[in-house]
C-alpha cells in the first residue's frame, strides 16, 4: 500500500465510524415500543384479577412512550451542530492523514511515534463527534429552537 492510500484510509476511520454509529442507531427502532408490546401482550394473557394490578404499569409506560414521541416530534436539527461536526470531522480527518503521511515519510521511530499520535488523533475526534451526535437536536424552549 503507498502512502495516499494508507493515510486517507486512517483518516476516514473516525468520521466513518460516526456515520455508522448515526445509520445503526435509525434502524434499531425504539426499544420502548417492542417493551410496551410486550408487557400489553402478557398483560392480555393474565387472569382479570392480576390485570387490575398491572393496568398501572402500562398505562404509566404508554404515557411515557407518548411524551417521547410528542417531544421528539417537536425537535428541531440545528444547523450549527451539523456544521460543527462536519468541521470537526473534516479537520481531524485532515490532522489524522497528515500525521499518518509523516509517519511514512519519517520511518523508524519517529514514525512509530506518529501513528500513535494519530491513532491517538483518531479516536479522540471519533468520540468527539459521537458526542456532538447526541446535540443536534434543539427542544422547544432552547436558546436556538425557531417557532414554526
Amino acid at each position: 500500500m503507498n502512502i495516499d492510500t494508507t493515510a486517507i484510509i486512517t483518516a476516514a476511520i473516525g468520521p466513518s465510524l460516526g456515520f455508522i454509529g448515526v445509520l445503526l442507531r435509525s434502524f434499531l427502532g425504539d426499544r420502548s415500543y417492542r417493551r410496551i408490546k410486550r408487557i400489553a401482550e402478557l398483560h392480555e394473557k393474565l387472569p382479570t384479577s392480576v390485570q387490575t394490578a398491572s393496568e398501572p404499569l402500562l398505562l404509566n409506560l404508554v404515557d411515557v412512550y407518548a411524551k417521547r414521541a410528542q417531544k421528539k416530534l417537536d425537535r428541531q436539527v440545528d444547523g450549527y451542530s451539523i456544521v460543527t461536526l462536519v468541521v470537526v470531522g473534516f479537520l481531524g480527518g485532515a490532522a489524522t492523514y497528515f500525521l499518518v503521511v509523516w509517519a511514512e515519510i519519517a520511518g523508524g521511530g519517529w514514525g512509530i511515534l506518529l501513528y500513535s499520535i494519530a491513532i491517538g488523533v483518531a479516536i479522540f475526534i471519533f468520540l468527539l463527534m459521537l458526542v456532538g451526535l447526541s446535540q443536534i437536536f434543539v427542544y422547544p424552549g432552547d436558546k436556538n429552537y425557531k417557532e414554526q
